[in-house]
């Protein structure tokens, strides 16, 4: 009865840190609106194929997920997210590389970062798309991030019955997120 007990007691101490555990990542969050530079194809009245461009304003949130020091996957599996005005998920970076400066006495640090992932503008449309971006990490005098300036561009594309190439330059300033 007593080892009955002692795994009871283990089995609730275990439950009990499953429910209060915190997500081992941080959301930083930004505004961002940027003009989207798209590039589709036409049929001109001779039959050939032609391409055609045009610009649209893209106005949404784009969140980073970090861990300690570089970005970290979410639920989704994602390291970075782009949502419209709706909170809709537009575009989710899977695959990352980043690489960061650490200089102890400085107020700042760099970080580099590039990653690619699916993108969906529509239901009805899939595609690929790739972040290339520059930060500069704000610290306070304890040395912890309080904000994250970045400036970058995103671009992909997407196939099916309506193909399509874009790209956006984007700046914006991640803070923690509540």
């Amino acid at each position: 009865m007593k080892k009955f007990g002692s795994l009871m007691f283990f089995l609730f101490l275990l439950s009990a840190g499953y429910v209060n555990a915190q997500p081992l990542y941080t959301v930083w969050s930004g505004s961002v609106s940027c003009p989207v530079k798209i590039t589709e194809t036409y049929d001109d009245p001779s039959g050939n194929t032609k391409f055609k461009t045009h610009t649209e304003s893209f106005t949404g949130e784009l969140r980073v997920f970090m861990g300690e020091e570089v970005p970290v996957q979410n639920e989704a599996g994602h390291f970075l997210e782009l949502l419209d005005e709706e909170d809709n998920l537009v575009y989710g970076v899977n695959q990352i590389a980043t690489i960061r400066t650490k200089v102890k006495k400085s107020k700042t640090d760099r970080v580099l970062l590039i990653g690619i992932g699916d993108f969906s503008p529509e239901p009805d449309q899939e595609g690929i798309a790739y972040v290339d971006a520059i930060g500069t990490l704000k610290k306070n005098t304890s040395g912890e991030t309080t904000s994250i300036s970045l400036k970058g561009q995103i671009a992909g594309g997407g196939g099916g019955d309506f193909p399509f190439i874009f790209s956006c330059n984007f700046r914006t300033i991640l803070t923690k997120a509540d």
